[in-house]
């Protein structure tokens, strides 16, 4: 994964599972993908999920311990060439303070948002 897209601080990381409002868990038996959203609680360094032990999941986990959760963080759709963790890193100064100046003048609360992250990540 290219370090510039990569989330690697753990308050950062532990922000983003506490605002989300699900996940998907994601499990495969056989060859046979079966994703679910669910809710999770982040208590520490874990994640816990519902279910009971005879459900779906817990039947698959137990054959196949490989599993993928993720989460999504809504931000405003900007640019193609930005998807999961961009956030203009790559961009030169004046294209990424042009795409900011548009956001701000946009207005909308996830525009703001999405350009005080986009600074966040970039370190201003």
């Amino acid at each position: 994964m290219n370090p510039h897209f990569e989330i690697k601080e753990k308050k950062v990381i532990y922000e983003i599972l506490d605002r989300a409002e699900y996940g998907t868990l994601a499990l495969s038996v056989d060859d046979k993908p079966y994703a679910v959203p669910m809710n999770f609680v982040r208590i520490n360094e874990s994640i816990y999920f519902h279910g009971a032990l005879k459900n779906r999941k817990m039947k698959m986990f137990a054959k196949n311990r490989n599993a993928s959760f993720s989460v999504v963080e809504n931000y405003s759709l900007i640019d193609s060439d930005f998807s999961k963790f961009k956030f203009g890193q790559h961009l030169n100064e004046e294209r990424f303070e042009m795409i900011i100046s548009n956001l701000e003048a946009r207005g909308r609360e996830i525009d703001i948002a999405t350009a005080r992250t986009m600074r966040e990540q970039r370190g201003l």
